[in-house]
């Protein structure tokens, strides 16, 4: 089921709808981007719409490809899970692996994203 729910979370990012991807968030949420500049966010998830926008604005054609899940850790309704993928732009001329790590939380019978942390 997390795995399920996070191949969705993916393929929602690479639709950049900031509307659809907030519905795989806890209400509260803790972003953190570790790439040279702080692109962090932390409130409410309506927050991130605004936070996505300007992912979006900034790589138009951006797409996360080859996304492995390497790690989850489930502990009742809560899991940790270590994530790698390549994010790329051609009209940028970058591509670049990742790492996520993500905190989730089972509401509702539905894992939600809770805190993530996110290494280029």
């Amino acid at each position: 089921m997390i795995r399920d729910t996070l191949t969705a979370y993916f393929d929602t990012l690479n639709t950049h709808s900031p509307e659809n991807a907030i519905e795989f968030f806890t209400d509260k949420v803790e972003i953190t981007v570790n790439y040279g500049k702080d692109y962090s966010y932390q409130g409410p998830k309506e927050g991130i719409i605004s936070y996505l926008e300007m992912a979006f604005d900034l790589a138009p054609d951006s797409k996360i490809s080859e996304v492995t899940i390497s790690k989850i850790k489930i502990n009742q309704n809560k899991a940790t899970v270590q994530i790698s993928y390549m994010i790329s732009s051609e009209s940028l001329n970058f591509s670049m692996p990742a790492k996520e790590y993500l905190d989730l939380i089972k509401q509702n019978n539905k894992w939600r994203i809770r805190r993530t942390n996110i290494e280029y």
